[in-house]
């Protein structure tokens, strides 16, 4: 992710911007509630950074879960390429575990060719299994 301040430059590797696990993710922030004089310290601090921060994850996780809902083939084939990044975050970012959950894909034995879902996986348990 690029940041920008009022379309001013500001750097284009700032890691708090997004998570970890949405590293394939490119794009570009222009903000302009932050100061123009931004230091890495203030940067981390800053309140209205979280807020991009979220707003962008939320962003990023829309437009996938359109992706998964209106055009399944290319869902798949989006996660063949990026799914290992989701069961990165389903481990190490627990604020965004219960989202991840619907995008992640697993095999499983009556699956056949194609991965399963967890909340397909859900319903088709048998009663009393764990």
């Amino acid at each position: 992710m690029r940041l920008y301040v009022k379309r001013v430059f500001i750097n284009d590797k700032f890691e708090d911007l997004i998570p970890r696990w949405l590293t394939f993710a490119r794009g570009v922030v222009d903000s302009e509630d932050l100061p123009l004089n931004v230091g890495r310290e203030i940067l981390q601090k800053s309140r209205t950074l979280k807020i991009i921060r979220k707003r962008v994850v939320r962003k990023v996780l829309d437009t996938i879960d359109d992706l998964r809902e209106k055009t399944p083939a290319k869902y798949d084939s989006f996660w063949n390429t990026y799914g290992k990044y989701f069961k990165v975050g389903l481990v190490e970012d627990l604020d965004y575990k219960d989202e991840l959950k619907r995008f992640v894909r697993f095999w499983s034995s009556t699956s056949g060719d194609n991965q399963t879902s967890l909340p397909e996986y859900v319903t088709r348990m048998k009663e009393g299994q764990k």
